[in-house]
This record gives structure tokens, sequence and C-alpha cells, in this order.
């Protein structure tokens, strides 16, 4: 998770926030057994700004080890987030969601402080 600027539909900068998360148990180009027993990752990035109470979230999928979402708006002030990436066995139809069986899920959560932007 990194606090970052990104720029809105005013042509102003805004504070906002991004996620990524990659297994660090597959070194980068090497063949991992695991990501291909459990190739449907996905990650959902959900903040609340403190200060303002706007709150929102985002959820991205992807196959293989790696997953991110985009720059998101927030407003300036504090930020409460918290990151949920998943594996899954099998593609299940609900974003963010993983099978009842053969999954994963690990969470972090994080206070970002205001971005001068």
């Amino acid at each position: 998770m990194f606090p970052s600027c990104k720029l809105g539909d005013d042509g102003r900068f805004h504070q906002a926030v991004a996620a990524g998360a990659r297994d660090l148990d597959q070194p980068v180009g090497s063949f991992d057994f695991w990501s291909m027993m459990f190739p449907f990752n996905s990650a959902t990035i959900s903040w609340h700004n403190i200060d303002t109470d706007a709150r929102g979230s985002e959820t991205v999928q992807s196959t293989g080890p790696e997953v991110g979402t985009q720059a998101t708006i927030t407003g300036r002030g504090h930020i409460a987030v918290t990151v949920s990436a998943s594996k899954s066995l099998l593609p299940t139809f609900a974003p963010g969601s993983v099978a009842p069986f053969g999954s994963h899920t690990h969470t972090e959560h994080f206070i970002v402080a205001p971005q001068a932007c």
C-alpha cells in the first residue's frame, strides 16, 4: 500500500492510495507449482478517510503471482486502509471472493498520513 497523488476531473492533484501485492514465495521468472495450482488471485483495497468519513473500495483480479490496484482519490486526511489478497483454486463469480475450499486470504491494515499534493 502506498500513498500517491492523482489528477482529478477538476485538473488538480488530489490525495490517493494504491496497493500492490506479490507472492514473495515465487522468485521473479521462476516456475511456481503453487501459483499454477492456485492461479486465481484477487486483491481488495478498502479505505476510510477518518477526517471526512468518505469510504470506498476496489477489487481487482489476476492470474499469476501479482495483483495491484490503481490510485484511488480518497480526499485529504488520515486514511485507514485494509488490503486483502486472496488465492483460490477455482474462479468465483463474485469479485474478491474465494472458493470455500482450496483458498487462502491474507489481510493487512495501514494508517496513511495526509499527503500534500
